[in-house]
């Protein structure tokens, strides 16, 4: 109830002058004197607590206009910082919507499609990581946007009566807010905030198996590969096995799946950036499933690849190489280091001892 009263007064003298809250406060006096009849109804409003109320009406100073005006302020600011969603760049998430027009070429299955989406997504989140390392602090780059400029069918003779493969050649564009210059470096071109970037493996294809299971068609990603990767099965040996050096790549890289699911190789004694001799001997071990995972993992939690071209002086001595889905990372025992495609990052103690004992199984 006091409280109430209290409220009420605030009300009343907020638009009073010093003289009239004066003759307010009297009358608070004047309503609870004492008068000389019996009173048959309970303390009416006004007659507990007057003393206070005196008090707090003669003390009452009016909220300043400045503090006012910085209240609302605050206010403002605090409910902006509340309304505002987080930036790109702080997002964890990295994945952008990539356009892809069908009409453009309607003879691509859906499911190649998707896989070529994938392909780049994962593609843009580790770019984005590695960007954050050597990029320009004061812009930092990054993807906002992607787009499929073609999915080019490469002929192969690799179907059979009921399952074949098939070889993608995948195009795409990255658009780019930043600092792109901080970041562009061999195999990069820019063109109006869209860049192309091919690893230095060259273009990427994409390996699809397809099966027919009772009258429906299953699709599967074998793998990503590269020029490099595809030379490298223009062999005598190939050709003579397959006729042409597309047919060999698909059919080598789906039985090799089919039989493990990576590779590890140690050399013999260290060998400095990739110069191998015949004097080296190499020790290769198939890795299993759960080592697979496991690599895998190390692989995926390293987030701060660094570019060797922005590296001056650095030699790398390496140990052996691993196999992993059409990409091929060094590791170099002394230096803890994984180095892929012109990027390198120090590892863990523990998982660098991990892909050591390997060797000891």
């Amino acid at each position: 109830c006091r409280d109430i009263e209290l409220a009420c007064d605030e009300k009343v003298i907020k638009s009073l002058d010093n003289e009239q809250r004066a003759d307010y406060t009297e009358a608070l006096v004047m309503c609870s004197i004492k008068h000389g009849f019996a009173s048959t109804c309970p303390l009416a409003f006004g007659e507990i607590g007057v003393k206070e109320r005196v008090k707090s009406v003669m003390k009452y100073k009016k909220t300043s206009f400045w503090v006012i005006i910085i209240s609302v302020v605050l206010l403002i600011i605090i409910g902006l910082c509340f309304l505002t969603n987080p930036s790109t760049q702080d997002k964890e998430d990295n994945s952008v919507y990539i356009d892809y027009t069908q009409t453009v070429q309607s003879n691509v299955p859906n499911e190649v499609v998707d896989f070529a989406k994938e392909y780049i997504q994962e593609y843009i989140i580790h770019t984005d990581k590695s960007w954050k390392e050597i990029g320009d602090k004061n812009d930092l780059p990054h993807i906002t946007d992607a787009k499929i400029i073609a999915l080019t069918q490469i002929d192969t003779k690799a179907e059979r009566t009921n399952e074949g493969e098939e070889l993608w050649k995948l195009e795409y564009r990255l658009k780019v807010d930043g600092n792109i210059a901080s970041i562009i470096n061999g195999g990069m071109s820019e063109e109006d905030g869209w860049i192309t970037e091919w690893s230095s493996s060259g273009q990427p294809y994409l390996i699809v198996h397809w099966e027919n299971v009772n009258g429906q068609i299953k699709w599967e990603l074998v793998d990503a590969v590269g020029d490099e990767d595809i030379i490298n099965y223009n062999t005598p040996q190939m050709l003579q096995k397959y006729g042409d050096k597309y047919t060999a790549t698909v059919r080598e890289k789906y039985i090799s799946n089919q039989n493990y699911n990576g590779e590890i190789i140690f050399y013999s004694q260290q060998i400095k950036e990739f110069e191998k001799s015949t004097s080296i001997s190499l020790t290769s071990f198939k890795l299993s499933s759960e080592q697979t995972k496991k690599i895998k993992e190390i692989i995926a939690n390293i987030d701060n690849w660094t570019n060797d071209e922005l590296v001056d002086l650095l030699d790398f001595y390496f140990d052996g190489e691993i196999n992993l889905d059409g990409i091929q990372y060094y590791f170099s025992f002394s230096q803890n280091i994984i180095y892929y495609d012109h990027y390198f990052s120090q590892i863990e103690e523990q998982d660098m001892q991990y892909i050591k004992s390997i060797s000891e199984q």
